[in-house]
Protein backbone atom coordinates (compact mmCIF):
# COMPACT_ATOMS: atom_id res chain seq x y z
CA UNK A 1 0.00 0.00 0.00
CA UNK A 2 3.04 2.46 1.17
CA UNK A 3 4.76 1.75 -2.48
CA UNK A 4 1.95 3.33 -4.19
CA UNK A 5 0.33 5.58 -2.38
CA UNK A 6 1.24 9.27 -3.13
CA UNK A 7 1.30 11.98 -0.07
CA UNK A 8 -0.83 13.91 -2.28
CA UNK A 9 -3.76 11.66 -3.36
CA UNK A 10 -7.78 12.00 -1.96
CA UNK A 11 -7.49 10.07 1.46
CA UNK A 12 -10.88 8.54 2.41
CA UNK A 13 -12.15 6.60 5.67
CA UNK A 14 -12.18 3.19 4.75
CA UNK A 15 -10.15 0.36 7.15
CA UNK A 16 -6.97 1.80 7.98
CA UNK A 17 -6.67 4.35 5.29
CA UNK A 18 -8.00 5.08 1.81
CA UNK A 19 -7.26 6.65 -1.54
CA UNK A 20 -9.56 7.13 -4.33
CA UNK A 21 -8.35 7.80 -7.74
CA UNK A 22 -10.40 8.00 -11.12
CA UNK A 23 -11.26 4.45 -11.14
CA UNK A 24 -9.45 2.93 -8.77
CA UNK A 25 -9.87 2.85 -4.58
CA UNK A 26 -7.16 0.85 -2.66
CA UNK A 27 -7.12 0.53 0.65
CA UNK A 28 -5.33 -0.64 3.61
CA UNK A 29 -7.31 -2.75 6.45
CA UNK A 30 -5.52 -4.77 9.31
CA UNK A 31 -2.75 -7.09 7.34
CA UNK A 32 -5.18 -6.88 4.08
CA UNK A 33 -4.62 -4.40 0.93
CA UNK A 34 -7.52 -3.96 -1.00
CA UNK A 35 -7.67 -3.02 -4.63
CA UNK A 36 -10.78 -2.02 -6.40
CA UNK A 37 -10.96 -1.03 -10.11
CA UNK A 38 -14.00 0.67 -12.05
CA UNK A 39 -15.09 1.10 -15.26
CA UNK A 40 -17.35 4.16 -14.49
CA UNK A 41 -16.15 7.49 -14.68
CA UNK A 42 -16.35 10.54 -11.95
CA UNK A 43 -18.07 10.69 -8.89
CA UNK A 44 -20.53 7.66 -9.74
CA UNK A 45 -17.74 5.56 -9.77
CA UNK A 46 -16.06 7.10 -6.75
CA UNK A 47 -19.57 6.15 -4.94
CA UNK A 48 -19.92 2.69 -6.26
CA UNK A 49 -15.99 1.48 -5.37
CA UNK A 50 -16.50 3.26 -1.75
CA UNK A 51 -19.67 1.51 -0.81
CA UNK A 52 -17.88 -1.68 -1.94
CA UNK A 53 -14.63 -0.96 -0.23
CA UNK A 54 -16.91 -0.21 3.16
CA UNK A 55 -18.38 -3.56 2.66
CA UNK A 56 -15.22 -5.33 2.25
CA UNK A 57 -14.18 -3.81 4.79
CA UNK A 58 -16.52 -4.80 7.14
CA UNK A 59 -16.20 -8.02 6.77
CA UNK A 60 -12.92 -8.18 6.97
CA UNK A 61 -13.30 -7.53 11.01
CA UNK A 62 -9.50 -6.15 11.07
CA UNK A 63 -8.57 -3.01 13.61
CA UNK A 64 -8.83 0.30 11.96
CA UNK A 65 -4.47 1.00 13.88
CA UNK A 66 -1.47 1.18 11.93
CA UNK A 67 0.75 -1.55 12.25
CA UNK A 68 2.48 -1.59 15.88
CA UNK A 69 6.34 -0.65 15.07
CA UNK A 70 5.06 2.43 12.71
CA UNK A 71 3.49 3.61 15.51
CA UNK A 72 6.78 3.73 17.75
CA UNK A 73 7.53 6.34 14.98
CA UNK A 74 6.95 9.62 16.51
CA UNK A 75 4.12 11.80 15.43
CA UNK A 76 6.08 15.55 15.91
CA UNK A 77 7.25 16.75 12.47
CA UNK A 78 6.16 13.73 10.66
CA UNK A 79 5.07 14.92 7.27
CA UNK A 80 1.66 13.87 6.20
CA UNK A 81 1.02 10.43 4.59
CA UNK A 82 4.68 9.23 4.08
CA UNK A 83 4.80 6.00 6.04
CA UNK A 84 6.46 3.02 4.16
CA UNK A 85 6.95 -0.53 5.08
CA UNK A 86 10.08 -1.98 3.21
CA UNK A 87 9.93 -6.07 3.58
CA UNK A 88 13.22 -6.64 2.14
CA UNK A 89 16.53 -5.12 0.85
CA UNK A 90 16.23 -1.86 2.63
CA UNK A 91 18.75 0.69 1.85
CA UNK A 92 20.01 -1.68 -0.85
CA UNK A 93 21.51 -4.10 2.21
CA UNK A 94 19.88 -7.64 2.40
CA UNK A 95 20.42 -8.01 6.19
CA UNK A 96 18.17 -5.32 6.57
CA UNK A 97 14.66 -6.69 6.49
CA UNK A 98 10.85 -5.27 7.66
CA UNK A 99 11.79 -2.15 7.73
CA UNK A 100 8.63 1.09 9.17
CA UNK A 101 10.01 4.61 7.55
CA UNK A 102 8.30 7.94 7.91
CA UNK A 103 9.47 11.16 6.52
CA UNK A 104 10.20 14.23 8.65
CA UNK A 105 10.68 17.69 8.51
CA UNK A 106 13.86 19.00 7.43
CA UNK A 107 14.70 16.34 4.88
CA UNK A 108 15.01 13.17 7.57
CA UNK A 109 13.80 9.72 7.07
CA UNK A 110 13.62 7.69 10.30
CA UNK A 111 13.36 3.99 9.93
CA UNK A 112 12.81 1.01 12.59
CA UNK A 113 12.96 -2.63 12.86
CA UNK A 114 12.02 -5.35 14.94
CA UNK A 115 14.50 -7.91 14.16
CA UNK A 116 13.00 -10.41 16.62
CA UNK A 117 15.81 -10.77 19.57
CA UNK A 118 18.93 -8.66 20.95
CA UNK A 119 21.17 -11.12 20.41
CA UNK A 120 19.64 -10.88 16.54
CA UNK A 121 20.09 -7.24 16.08
CA UNK A 122 24.05 -7.43 17.06
CA UNK A 123 24.24 -9.36 14.79
CA UNK A 124 22.74 -7.77 12.21
CA UNK A 125 24.15 -5.08 12.98
CA UNK A 126 27.07 -6.36 12.36
CA UNK A 127 26.55 -7.59 9.00
CA UNK A 128 25.58 -4.24 7.73
CA UNK A 129 29.12 -2.67 9.44
CA UNK A 130 31.04 -5.35 7.86
CA UNK A 131 29.48 -4.17 5.06
CA UNK A 132 29.72 -0.66 5.03
CA UNK A 133 33.26 -1.44 5.92
CA UNK A 134 33.54 -0.59 9.15
CA UNK A 135 35.17 -1.92 12.25
CA UNK A 136 33.78 -0.34 15.28
CA UNK A 137 30.72 -1.50 17.33
CA UNK A 138 27.66 0.10 17.86
CA UNK A 139 27.26 0.17 21.65
CA UNK A 140 23.52 -0.94 22.65
CA UNK A 141 21.38 2.28 23.62
CA UNK A 142 23.84 4.69 21.82
CA UNK A 143 23.37 6.48 18.85
CA UNK A 144 25.97 6.44 16.71
CA UNK A 145 26.72 7.82 13.16
CA UNK A 146 28.12 5.40 10.83
CA UNK A 147 29.46 6.77 7.30
CA UNK A 148 27.34 4.91 4.77
CA UNK A 149 28.82 4.69 1.52
CA UNK A 150 25.78 4.48 -0.34
CA UNK A 151 23.18 6.30 2.07
CA UNK A 152 25.34 8.92 3.34
CA UNK A 153 25.67 9.24 6.87
CA UNK A 154 23.17 7.44 9.56
CA UNK A 155 22.25 8.10 12.94
CA UNK A 156 21.72 4.04 14.13
CA UNK A 157 20.77 2.86 17.64
CA UNK A 158 20.18 -0.96 18.29
CA UNK A 159 17.92 -0.73 21.71
CA UNK A 160 16.85 -4.32 22.84
CA UNK A 161 15.71 -6.22 19.31
CA UNK A 162 14.84 -3.25 17.50
CA UNK A 163 17.52 -0.94 15.24
CA UNK A 164 16.51 2.34 14.06
CA UNK A 165 17.71 5.05 12.17
CA UNK A 166 18.03 8.41 11.16
CA UNK A 167 19.31 9.89 7.66
CA UNK A 168 18.49 12.60 4.69
CA UNK A 169 19.52 16.19 3.39
CA UNK A 170 18.61 17.24 7.15
CA UNK A 171 22.30 16.61 8.22
CA UNK A 172 23.21 14.78 11.70
CA UNK A 173 22.58 17.77 14.62
CA UNK A 174 18.51 16.99 12.93
CA UNK A 175 18.70 13.25 12.51
CA UNK A 176 20.02 13.03 16.38
CA UNK A 177 17.12 15.62 17.69
CA UNK A 178 14.30 13.24 15.80
CA UNK A 179 16.58 10.07 16.82
CA UNK A 180 16.24 11.00 20.65
CA UNK A 181 12.62 11.51 20.26
CA UNK A 182 12.01 7.87 18.59
CA UNK A 183 14.33 6.77 21.50
CA UNK A 184 12.02 7.43 24.19
CA UNK A 185 9.10 5.50 22.18
CA UNK A 186 10.89 2.62 21.76
CA UNK A 187 9.29 -0.85 23.29
CA UNK A 188 11.39 -2.11 26.78
CA UNK A 189 13.46 -4.70 25.79
CA UNK A 190 12.81 -8.25 26.71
Amino acid sequence: YSQERNPGYNFIEIGTQGYAEEKVLNFLCGVYYVKISSHREGKAGIDGMSLFGRRVAEHLHQGPGWPAMLTVLPAEKRLPNTESYIAENFLGYTVFHSAFTARYEGGVTLFIMDVGSASRARGVAEAYMKAVGRQQELTEGEITDIPDPHNGSIAMLIEGRTISGAFGAGGQALAHRYMELLKVRLPAAD
